[in-house]
């Protein structure tokens, strides 16, 4: 819609979800009916309760794109490495996508990115690709820079 702002936009194909511990895998399923996208809030480290992967999976496995994001506002990137931890990485392992270079202070830009694919026609793999893409560090020394800025 010509001059709409970005206050009016409207985002109701995303689900945008936190990962916490009163989380139920039915709960999240409800919440992500009807959907073409998740935004889940992970822990700081970019893991997700153990109890929700098969929802997880589930929901990827039909074809929604599901993105980690950090839940940790004291940093300004985002999940450089959560595969450290071993035993929470089955959403990773069942295709959710660590977001890198944004955490939670930018979720209003990741809301803002995810739709403009949707608007443009962009689903499932296609869409998730380029996201990925748009939020992970180009190079090695962004990511190194990232971690150095952390300690």
């Amino acid at each position: 819609m010509e001059g709409k702002s970005e206050t009016q936009r409207t985002y109701d194909d995303i689900a945008v979800i936190n990962a916490e511990p009163t989380l139920t895998a039915e709960r999240f399923v409800a919440q992500t009916k009807n959907v073409q996208v998740i935004i889940l809030i992970a822990y700081a480290s970019g893991t997700t309760p153990e109890w929700l992967n098969t929802a997880i999976k589930s929901r990827i496995d039909s074809g929604i794109p599901i993105f980690l994001v950090s839940r940790n506002p004291g940093d300004t990137h985002g999940i450089l490495n959560a595969r450290k931890y071993a035993p929470q990485t089955a959403s990773l392992e069942a295709g959710a996508i660590a977001l890198q270079s944004v955490n939670v202070n930018n979720l209003q830009e990741i809301l803002n990115a995810v739709q403009d694919e949707l608007d443009s026609g962009k689903r499932g793999q296609e869409l998730a690709r380029r996201i990925k893409k748009q939020f992970e560090y180009q190079s090695p020394a962004d990511m190194a820079r990232a971690i150095l800025e952390r300690k």
